[in-house]
């Protein structure tokens, strides 16, 4: 090796003295700290053809970068593991990196192949008991926020959607006492825990829409969010269920105190809001299908995405507002996190339109 162990040393001491001078946070700084370590690389490279170390120590620099670029050492650990894999520095450093950066089912992966090799090393037993416990906590996590899948099969849809979406027409049947839509009547069954099919649910929804205290931008499930990260999962409880009075139907409230009660371990009580929610949200299905044709009937904005991750979807695009079906709708560009394809999921948002409106 030309270049020593000494001198990269201290080429990474520089690099941090930099770092913690706040001289990076410059971009022409920054492009300047990157041409010279690829220089310093490349050069070291071409007199040293195919060295794992070369790679390693490249890897480890560009690591440390604060800027973009440091996404991209994964690259160089690999080329190293690549040519040699009798290292266990390789698979520590490596380790490291991607556990910082939050690829704990990366890093788990690598810690197992590397203690195959070393077994005796105690870095690659720390940081995989590290990397098992973090993710340990992730698919915990994932268990107590989960609030269940949308319904695949046989979930029935509304047969006509400019009649389903004939908002006007409908919300006069909600006020109607003779109506078997009468908001009232409905209200009472679904607080009575009473059977009420997917129809019935879209006219309670539609009927609340009608009501003085529904507001279609209400951020109150937040009460609630702040009092479970402070892990006060009573006052979380008591507020959510104080909050349910004048928001029945909000479904960020049903989450909220369903991960609540997971966390008190009542799994029944969590279960039967479970239910709840379930309910609403699978009103929302029963109007369309998604499509600019027949886009959901959305009853809140940040409801959406409660939506679309219900039928295990994720925003990755933008949000363009426009006219579906000739109304007012949400068009988000989305990923299905099972097939990882991409598309456009629409909500209908006219009955939140109107309400801003005043209408």
């Amino acid at each position: 090796m030309t270049v020593s162990i000494k001198a990269f040393g201290l080429l990474l001491l520089l690099l941090i003295v930099q770092i913690a001078s706040g001289q990076v946070d410059n971009y022409s700084k920054n492009s300047k700290l990157f041409d010279e370590e690829q220089k310093r690389f490349e050069n070291e490279l071409k007199q040293n053809i195919d060295s794992a170390e070369v790679y390693w120590k490249h890897g480890n620099v560009t690591a440390s970068f604060t800027f973009n670029a440091h996404k991209d050492a994964w690259k160089y650990y690999e080329k190293a593991l690549s040519i040699d894999s009798s290292k266990v520095i390789y698979f520590v450093d490596y380790g490291k990196y991607l556990n910082e950066l939050g690829y704990i089912f990366d890093a788990k992966i690598l810690y197992e192949r590397g203690l195959k090799i070393f077994p005796t090393n105690e870095e690659l037993k720390i940081g995989s008991e590290n990397v098992n416990n973090k993710i340990s906590k992730a698919e915990e996590n994932i268990r107590l926020n989960s609030f269940g899948k949308a319904p695949t099969n046989g979930h029935p849809k509304a047969t006509n959607y400019a009649k389903v979406t004939d908002f006007k027409k409908l919300a006069k049947q909600t006020k109607d006492e003779k109506s078997p839509f009468f908001y009232e009547d409905l209200l009472a069954k679904f607080n009575g825990d009473k059977e009420l099919t997917d129809e019935q649910v879209y006219m309670l929804l539609l009927g609340f829409a009608q009501q003085d205290n529904n507001k279609p931008y209400t951020q109150v499930a937040d009460q609630v969010f702040n009092l479970n990260s402070q892990e006060k999962f009573d006052e979380a409880i008591s507020k959510a269920n104080e909050l349910l009075k004048s928001n029945p139907f909000l479904p960020s409230l049903y989450k909220e105190i369903i991960f609540a009660y997971r966390k008190k371990g009542n799994e029944t009580l969590a279960d039967y809001y479970q239910k709840k929610l379930q309910s609403i949200l699978n009103a929302m299905l029963y109007t369309g299908d998604g499509t600019c044709k027949k886009p959901y009937v959305a009853f809140w904005v940040r409801e959406e995405y409660t939506l679309l991750k219900y039928l295990d979807f994720k925003k990755t695009g933008g949000v363009n507002t426009g006219t579906c079906a000739g109304q007012m709708a949400d068009k988000i560009e989305v990923t299905n996190l099972i097939t990882k394809d991409r598309s456009e999921i629409c909500f209908n948002i006219e009955l939140i339109f109107n309400k801003t409106m005043g209408q």
